[in-house]
């Protein structure tokens, strides 16, 4: 096959431009991905990590690597059909990698043109043709498709898991938090493996029971929606510089999320041994006694988690804190950041603020008494805390419980009670409050890979696809988390997915020039420059340079030359 290398050349590209000669001329949007890929594919391990996937072939036509790399740029790139293949890959950062690492050329786009188009290098002999991408869409698909969704989830929860390890990925202190989210789809009963649930305004699920206590206009709230249910399990730090996806479980919306956490534990400390995992954070939801005991004797984890109020260790706690002579200690209220407002406002902006306020005005006066003491929310005066230790009344747990046991106060005079347990034995209970208040940041990851990376927008109904954009989807996020730490960007991994890369893309965007099989990564600023220091001649021929450019580009596609 016929193809020429690219190599980064910028001084010989420069010399070249100041002639007025160049070949090709592209806004490269996505030098962030392209380092991303980069820096995977220089480490070593992405073929090591394919080798562990459970393809349901038994012979590879393209290696599992390339697999791989094609799902993670379709995921970055927030492109989850697999039509959009052939548009996503041509441009992407993946692209960009293997053209440094010499699996991409320039070819002739049409042997009667003088345009330039990519050349992939292939992985067989069966490329009678010049290849447009690394693999075909249909390849990606049917991959997709005949993963068995079992094997997949459990090759992320391992072997990516690994894999992340061998990236140097995980903190010291194993910090895990784990929480469970529904993901509604449509109305569609062709969704393998879905449920039909009842939910309340909150999204949250209600029985038939519950229902039937429930008043004629809270009912009237209610809505059905179709659904799956996901366990999740996240790595973080106490600055919350990195958040890591270490392992996920997908299930029908009507089985329960309690008995998932076991495995998931299991699995990650089969893959990375003792030691990585130290603490792990959850709600009442995954309140077990057995499996509070299995972690702490068998992989040394110690739990955090608040008790429920019909637990007889709340009552006992409780009493115990009553009737101790130990000083309740106080915590310091949450600092509250000042909202800082811009100087100058848009005039729609203003108006939209001049028009809430009128709302809120009309409201006041019309509220009676009763409703405005309703919505008013006291402020919190102060929480105090108290340690109380060695508690044995749960009958189910075969390990010692020590609590936290916590009073707020409002300035309206109501008071909330509520008990924080753990398996860890503490010496100050403020730290174990300082380890829940981590809990929320999962429910913030939850929230910002559904809304914007699409997480829960399924293209397909057949079960092993759902699963399969699932993984995909919370492993790109992840290796983005593991890029920023090691590029020194934390500042930018609580960010959403269009702030997080307009920022790098603010940083790093580039003009790729391209000459006699040579490119330059330019700055804007520094590719003006140029521009406009040329001398008359040369001046002339880059834009006559640009204007057949700009013609080829406005013509219809051509297909690929065939003999």
């Amino acid at each position: 096959m016929d193809w020429r290398i690219i190599e980064r050349d910028r001084q010989y590209v420069v010399d070249k431009l100041r002639t007025g000669v160049f070949e090709a001329l592209e806004v490269v949007t996505c030098v962030p991905e392209t380092e991303f890929f980069y820096y995977l594919l220089r480490q070593g391990d992405l073929a090591q990590l394919a080798a562990s996937y459970p393809s349901p072939r038994q012979r590879e036509d393209v290696p599992l690597w390339v697999y791989l790399s094609s799902e993670l740029s379709m995921r970055i790139n927030a492109r989850h059909g697999f039509k959009t293949v052939p548009y996503v890959l041509p441009c992407s950062g993946l692209r960009n990698a293997l053209a440094v690492g010499g699996r991409v050329g320039r070819r002739r786009a049409d042997h009667k043109s003088s345009g330039f188009a990519d050349q992939w290098q292939g992985f067989n002999q069966k490329n009678a043709y010049a290849r447009q991408s690394p693999c075909d869409q249909d390849y990606l698909r049917k991959m997709a498709r005949d993963t068995d969704p079992d094997g997949l989830q459990a090759w992320h929860n391992r072997a990516v898991a690994r894999y992340y390890g061998s990236l140097d990925a995980y903190d010291p202190e194993g910090i895990f938090i784990a929480d469970g989210t529904y993901l509604f789809v449509p109305d569609n009963p062709r969704y393998e493996n879905s449920a039909v649930l009842t939910f309340d305004k909150h999204n949250h699920p209600v029985s038939k029971k519950e229902v039937a206590l429930l008043s004629e206009p809270r009912q009237r709230q209610l809505h059905r929606e179709r659904c799956y249910r996901k366990v999740d399990l996240l790595h973080t730090t106490r600055q919350k510089a990195v958040y890591l996806y270490v392992a996920t479980r997908v299930m029908n919306g009507r089985e329960s999320e309690t008995p998932q956490l076991r495995g998931l534990v299991d699995g990650f400390v089969q893959a990375m041994g003792k030691g990585v995992m130290k603490v792990l954070i959850h709600d009442r939801g995954f309140i077990d006694g057995p499996t509070v005991t299995h972690n702490k004797l068998v992989h040394g984890v110690d739990a955090v988690f608040p008790l429920k109020k019909s637990m007889d260790c709340w009552t006992e706690a409780w009493s115990l804190a009553e009737f101790s002579k130990d000083p309740w200690m106080e915590v310091a209220p949450p600092a509250t950041k000042d909202t800082e407002r811009p100087m100058v406002r848009p005039e729609y902006i203003q108006q939209r603020e001049r028009k809430r306020q009128t709302t809120l005005r009309r409201q006041r006066a019309e509220a009676t008494d009763e409703d405005q003491a309703a919505k008013r929310q006291p402020r919190l005066r102060q929480t105090v805390i108290k340690a109380v230790k060695d508690l044995r009344i749960w009958e189910t747990c075969k390990v010692p419980i020590h609590v936290a046991v916590m009073r707020d106060l409002y300035e309206d005079g109501r008071e909330s009670r509520w008990v924080l347990a753990s398996t860890l034995d503490f010496d100050d209970p403020i730290s174990l409050r300082q380890y829940y208040q981590l809990r929320p940041t999962i429910e913030e990851r939850i929230r910002q890979t559904k809304c914007f990376w699409d997480l829960a927008k399924f293209r397909s109904t057949k079960f092993s696809l759902v699963v399969n954009q699932l993984v995909f989807v919370l492993m790109a996020y992840t290796l983005v988390q593991i890029f920023l730490l090691k590029t020194g960007r934390q500042d930018l991994a609580a960010h959403t997915r269009d702030r997080l890369f307009d920022e790098l893309f603010s940083r790093d965007d580039r003009m790729a020039l391209y000459c006699d099989g040579r490119v330059a990564f330019l700055p804007p600023l520094d590719y003006q420059e140029i521009i406009l220091s040329l001398e008359e001649h040369a001046r002339r021929k880059v834009l006559g340079l640009t204007r057949k450019l700009q013609a080829q580009r406005s013509a219809p596609p051509q297909k690929p030359w065939r003999p």
